[in-house]
């Protein structure tokens, strides 16, 4: 699959009361999900055990749907975000990071 394919359809399935604010909706809900993630990763540090790599992948799923839905109501894509991420990164560390040739 294509991200733009998943792209579509995170903005055409989200369901939602008309009054919520999505990109705060949005951003509480990356930080709920990364939570979870790091909550599996304390399971398997601190009460032993392999750590769930399946349950892992879900929640990281998950985080990418909010992220998704974050730059959908932000207006653009995630290869959009992508792009600012890397123009930051390579102004803070030029010889780590490069911008693709028409950044």
């Amino acid at each position: 699959m294509r991200i733009e394919e998943y792209e579509q359809q995170v903005a055409g399935g989200t369901i939602m009361r008309p009054d919520v604010d999505m990109l705060k909706h949005c951003i509480l809900g990356m930080n709920e999900e990364a939570g979870e993630c790091a909550g599996i990763v304390k399971k398997s540090e601190y009460a032993g055990g392999a750590l769930n790599l399946e349950r892992l992948d879900e929640e990281a799923g998950d985080l990418l749907w909010y992220v998704t839905r974050f730059c959908i109501e932000r207006g653009y894509t995630l290869a959009d975000l992508a792009l600012l991420n890397l123009r930051k990164l390579a102004k803070r560390h030029p010889t780590k990071y490069t911008l693709p040739e028409g950044a």
